[in-house]
């Protein structure tokens, strides 16, 4: 198991499952399609990319 980091994933989500859409209030999210959504609602989750979290400067 991987500590800290960030994790990039892909789902099918039911328009039931979304709780907002940055894309759609924010004109910085013009270039990206990200939702937030209810994992409780999701069937299949697919990691897509992890990254490491930077080592802590001395």
């Amino acid at each position: 198991m991987t500590k800290g980091g960030s994790v990039v994933v892909e789902t099918l989500a039911s328009t039931k499952a979304i709780i907002c859409a940055p894309s759609l209030l924010i004109d910085d999210f013009v270039e990206e399609k990200e939702f937030i959504v209810d994992r409780r609602k999701l069937t299949a989750v697919k990691v897509i990319q992890r990254y490491s979290s930077s080592p802590e400067p001395d």
